[in-house]
């Protein structure tokens, strides 16, 4: 009986060895896969389709600005309402069939809300020319469409009820077992220059735990360091190669202000004064997290350096609930929280242990990132913690989370004024729009319907023979260029 379980294990340790012999293993924890760009809304789904597909523009080398990809040139001639673009042609898609005008045609008629939301109408010219016809002027379009729910799928991808993953990218899925693995293979009619590597094999496992305890066992070539708690599970004898970038993933911790207690601005302010936010980011994160004091990256224009973190005062704290006269102390309520991030839980954890005798009692919930979205969009909570990443223009994350119809506006917060600027954001020329971002952010500050928490570094993992790794500023791994010695 010995015998034969060796010799099994023999056979599927070679059969192993023979699958993934020429292939990249990217060890991800579970997470659920959109693999259509209109129906994408996480980082997982995301960094999968940018292998997959490509957008008319993409990201500089920097990362942070906009450059030409499926479209080489573009221009507005009604101060952004009408777009004009160029399109690269000799492009194919990963079935072998020609890219062209009718295919931006067919994406974007089939894209979500978040598309159809912004674009009326688009006309394909010529079989090499496209126009898009906005439904307001938004002179910020060319840089939404970095983000994936605007990249471009084949038109063959739509003509049966089931979606198919055709993109021009370099590479093409070739197998997706949910809950156990993604295997992306070689597309051999991509456009962008040499693919480096045959496969890139995607094995998802079930928990943080267990991706760092794989990798420091030998499996896998590739991780995504989350957290520092992830951080010191590496293996501490391997030579590995580190990869570390700025990255454009924002923390915030958001109020529901539709229902007590934090329909109250004072309150939020009273809350906000009990959090000694710098002292607690830095101690669980160190230098895998950047505390931020407003909601935009620092790092992108319209950034207001000005704005400072609520001071940390017990005093100012019982001042401000004092004046309410508030009777009913301590006030109930829930944070919720993504369970998949154990720093994430010790941040939850901090904070109920900053507010406690001090007006506020919290219970901690920590649920799957599909409950939370549910429980986000539904507003059915009292307290969040919730990351965001958008494509480098600050007006994104202020329209997305504090326009009263935004996107991600959980916190149901509504100001006329900010509507009315960012409105006017939307059609001023650059260094105007910078400032109106700027003004905006004052008046958030002064709402407080979230309070800014920190942004999150990517920081990749690999094995000292793999080289090539690329992370744009949404976090996302780029495998074109990946290759293993």
């Amino acid at each position: 009986m010995k015998k034969f379980v060796l010799r099994g294990l023999f056979i599927f340790l070679l059969f192993n060895l023979m699958c993934f012999s020429n292939s990249i293993i990217y060890l991800r924890q579970r997470s659920e896969l959109s693999i259509a760009p209109s129906k994408i809304d996480d980082l997982f789904s995301s960094e999968i389709a940018y292998n997959i597909y490509d957008g008319l523009v993409t990201f500089d080398e920097n990362g942070f600005g906009i450059i030409p990809s499926l479209a080489i040139s573009w221009e507005t001639p009604d101060n952004g309402k009408t777009w004009i673009f160029q399109l690269r042609k000799g492009v194919k898609f990963s079935d072998g069939s020609p890219f062209s005008a009718d295919d931006v045609v067919v994406a974007y008629s089939e894209g979500t809300s978040e598309v159809k939301n912004i674009i009326e109408k688009v006309i394909s010219l010529s079989l090499y020319k496209v126009e898009i016809i906005l439904k307001k002027p938004l002179l910020n379009f060319i840089e939404r469409l970095a983000n994936a729910t605007f990249l471009i799928p084949s038109k063959k991808s739509f003509l049966s009820g089931e979606f198919k993953p055709i993109g021009t990218g370099p590479f093409k899925l070739i197998d997706y077992i949910k809950n156990k693995k993604i295997v992306l293979g070689k597309n051999k009619y991509y456009w962008g220059g040499e693919v480096k590597s045959e496969k890139i094999i995607v094995k998802m496992v079930e928990d943080s735990y267990r991706k760092m305890i794989e990798f420091r066992s030998g499996v896998g070539d590739i991780v995504r360091v989350e957290s520092k708690d992830e951080e010191s599970r590496l293996p501490l004898t391997e030579g590995l190669n580190i990869y570390e970038k700025k990255s454009l993933l924002l923390f915030s911790l958001i109020f529901n202000t539709r229902r007590p207690p934090f329909y109250d601005k004072e309150i939020r302010k009273a809350f906000a004064h009990l959090l000694n936010k710098r002292k607690l980011i830095s101690y669980i994160f160190q230098d895998i997290a950047s505390p931020i004091s407003t909601f935009v990256p620092p790092f992108l224009k319209g950034f207001n350096s000005k704005i400072k973190d609520y001071k940390f005062s017990v005093k100012e704290s019982k001042h401000l609930l004092g004046k309410k006269r508030i009777t009913n102390l301590p006030f109930k309520c829930t944070l919720y929280f993504n369970n998949r991030n154990n720093d994430i839980q010790r941040l939850a954890t901090g904070i109920a242990q900053l507010t406690a005798n001090h007006g506020f009692k919290i219970n901690l919930k920590k649920v799957p990132p599909e409950a939370l979205g549910n429980i986000m969009i539904h507003r059915a909570f009292d307290l969040v913690i919730v990351g965001f990443v958008s494509a480098p223009e600050a007006g994104l994350y202020l329209s997305y989370f504090f326009n009263s119809t935004g996107r991600y506006n959980f916190s149901g917060y509504h100001n006329k004024e900010v509507d009315s600027l960012l409105e006017k954001a939307s059609v001023s020329s650059p260094l105007i729009r910078y400032e109106i971002y700027r003004k905006v952010q004052e008046i958030i500050h002064n709402d407080i319907p979230v309070i800014p928490l920190f942004l999150l570094k990517s920081k990749v993992v690999t094995r000292s023979n793999v080289y090539g790794i690329k992370i744009t500023p949404l976090r996302t791994i780029l495998f074109k260029n990946v290759y293993k010695k």
